[in-house]
């Protein structure tokens, strides 16, 4: 029988034919060899398929044509019998920084061999070490003392193996140089450019991986992520009247409302308004009570020097969920943030412009332009997955 596509596949265009999946070398086998696995017997990770009625029959038709099919779920094959251990992470003095984190914890090569995931606060090891505290020095002379503590192990098929898994999956993504924009991952180096319209196109991917009948699947489909080629600094230049003064009205008529892309973190934001009164000489109270410059902020925490000391802040009021889902992000990663507010300050020229704008929307020309690149047909998809 050639009617593959796996379970779940109904929604799924493009990938793999169905009798490929038993074959599908995994991600997870290319990052993970067997020898470092602790082997047990209390797992069991024999399929159970529980969306077949026992004792229905035959479940093929009599008569017709053989119809092959594809599906976009590729499956994860799972080394059998294995744990994973779950580590809490904690440095002393708290670090921001989450690439110093990764880089200190890489250091300990007694902790962490060739095999491991680590999403800033939380650390897995298919392997069980002891708890353990260390004491690195950074390049600036600084004393930082990393402890790793046990907290749970994490069974095949429980929700906590999902979140390795994509934790996992992330790091692969990255390998590829690409950039996660919310839950999507993008190619900004195969970006296409819409020179007339000052516009790029991102190629990407949206994945999702849950497990069916205690086989992990993951779903993959295409997707594109437009960009403005000039940033919210670029607009405001734009809009200077004779006297060199930015013309305001004009300024947040043309930037309210928009979503911003900021590339240092590759986070959206959507702009309310626009603060005139504050630039980003101005300081502010980190949770530490320190304060600091937005110059010193970004040069401290990533390294980016900030041209004009003087334009205005773009100000995004951030939903309940929003500020309490960062806050959780923050205090995982240690990272010092302003007090709790649900409103962001943004640097103009660290602001990209994302979407299209309302003139291009009604011009029919520009919008086939666009769809050029982001709506494909069957065959484009399936090659682009």
């Amino acid at each position: 029988d050639n009617r593959g596509g796996g379970r779940g596949g109904g929604r799924g265009r493009g990938g793999s034919r169905g009798d490929d999946l038993d074959t599908e070398q995994s991600v997870v086998e290319l990052l993970m060899t067997p020898d470092m696995f602790e082997k047990t017997n209390t797992i069991d990770l024999n399929p159970v398929d529980n969306t077949i009625i026992p004792d229905c029959g035959n479940q093929f038709g009599s008569f017709g044509d053989l119809m092959p099919i594809s599906s976009n779920y590729f499956r994860i094959t799972a080394l059998p019998n294995c744990m994973i251990h779950q580590y809490l992470v904690e440095f002393s003095p708290n670090i921001e920084s989450f690439r110093l984190r990764q880089g200190i914890l890489c250091g300990q090569k007694q902790i962490v061999k060739s095999v491991f995931a680590f999403d800033g606060a939380t650390l897995y090891l298919p392997y069980k070490i002891d708890d353990t505290s260390v004491v690195t020095r950074t390049t600036q002379g600084t004393d930082i003392t990393m402890t790793v503590k046990y907290t749970s192990s994490v069974a095949p098929g429980s929700p906590t193996a999902t979140v390795v898994l994509n934790i996992v999956f992330r790091k692969v993504m990255k390998l590829l140089d690409m950039k996660q924009i919310k839950r999507h991952h993008f190619l900004p180096k195969e970006a296409k450019t819409i020179a007339n319209l000052g516009l790029e196109v991102w190629p990407g991917i949206a994945g999702s991986l849950n497990f069916f009948s205690n086989f992990p699947l993951y779903c993959v489909d295409v997707a594109h992520h437009v960009m403005r080629c000039e940033n919210v600094y670029e607009l405001i230049k734009k809009n200077l009247d004779n006297s060199n003064t930015p013309n305001r009205e004009c300024i947040e008529r043309a930037v309210n409302g928009n979503i911003v892309l900021t590339r240092y973190n590759n986070r959206t934001y959507r702009i309310d308004q626009i603060d005139w009164s504050k630039t980003p000489k101005t300081t502010f109270d980190l949770k530490d009570g320190k304060k600091v410059s937005y110059i010193e902020y970004y040069k401290q925490h990533y390294n980016i020097i900030i041209d004009d000391e003087d334009q205005p802040l773009l100000v995004s009021i951030m939903k309940e969920r929003r500020v309490k889902h960062e806050e959780k992000q923050a205090d995982q990663k240690g990272e010092l943030r302003p007090p709790s507010e649900n409103i962001v300050h943004l640097i103009p020229e660290l602001s990209f412009l994302t979407g299209i704008t309302e003139d291009m929307r009604s011009n029919f020309h520009a919008m086939k332009e666009i769809s050029k690149f982001t709506r494909l047909g069957p065959t484009a998809r399936c090659n682009g997955i």
